[in-house]
């Protein structure tokens, strides 16, 4: 069962501002942090710095 948030959260309310936001910007951060440090945990340093410097905001 699957729950359309957009259907409970109107546009831009003050739920989106307080919860929505600050919960993406964390967990953009935490998976950047992860992949980051698989790589280099990987020993794969100039993969991590093109990731980490440019791909980022791709798709993984």
């Amino acid at each position: 069962m699957s729950m359309d948030v957009s259907a409970t959260i109107p546009e831009g309310s003050v739920a989106e501002r307080v919860v929505l936001v600050p919960l993406t910007a964390i967990f953009t951060t935490l998976l950047i942090v992860t992949v980051t440090a698989v790589l280099l945990t990987q020993r794969q340093f100039e993969t991590a710095y093109h990731w980490l410097v440019f791909d980022w905001r791709e798709p993984i």
